[in-house]
């Protein structure tokens, strides 16, 4: 992949705040399967060199706890600018 405009070099990963926040549903939702009447959502910011980023999925508050005790240890020190290599590297780990 190759280096965003403007940016040269590694930044590296110095860590991660991970969060997860459950808000309510203004009523039951349901997909057919399954019903809720909330959202959990998992948020995580990476900062370093610097610079910080953020992502976000939907899940359980355990999804947070994994990505603080079996992920942020991988993830630091990564390079920033090649998600691929962080993304194989949490996949390992969790293998």
């Amino acid at each position: 992949m190759a280096v965003a405009a403007g940016r040269a070099g590694k930044v590296e990963v110095a860590g991660l705040q991970v969060a997860a926040y459950t808000v309510p549903t203004d009523g039951p939702e349901s997909d057919a399967t399954l019903q809720w009447d909330s959202t959990t959502a998992v948020i995580v910011r990476a900062h370093g060199g610097g610079e910080a980023g953020l992502g976000y999925t939907y899940g359980p508050e355990a999804v947070a706890r994994v990505a603080e005790s079996q992920l942020a240890d991988v993830v630091a020190g990564a390079d920033a600018w090649s998600p691929q290599a962080g993304w194989a590297a949490m996949q390992r780990a969790l293998r």
